[in-house]
């Protein structure tokens, strides 16, 4: 019997740009294992265009340091911004 249909990864930076646009475009503070879900989703995002989906984020118990860390990481690395997070 067959259980996951699928797996899906995410890099540290790929958790970081998630962490930063959930909490910058969405107002919601995820810790980097709840963001892991929205960086999966991110990667796949147009294999779901149209479609009506739910991606659940849990884990609100982040300080400021951990999103500052996030920052720091992303500015190091190479990682298309997270949704909300685009330079106006």
């Amino acid at each position: 019997m067959q259980l996951v249909d699928e797996w899906a990864t995410a890099s540290e930076p790929e958790i970081a740009a998630a962490m930063l646009g959930l909490r910058d475009g969405d107002g919601v503070r995820a810790e980097g294992a709840a963001a892991v879900a929205a960086a999966c989703f991110r990667q796949q995002g147009e294999r779901w265009a149209g479609r009506t989906v739910v991606v659940v984020v849990c884990g609100g118990n982040v300080g400021d340091e951990a999103f500052a860390r996030a920052a720091r990481l992303l500015a190091s690395q190479t990682v298309e911004p997270a949704p909300g997070t685009e330079p106006g």
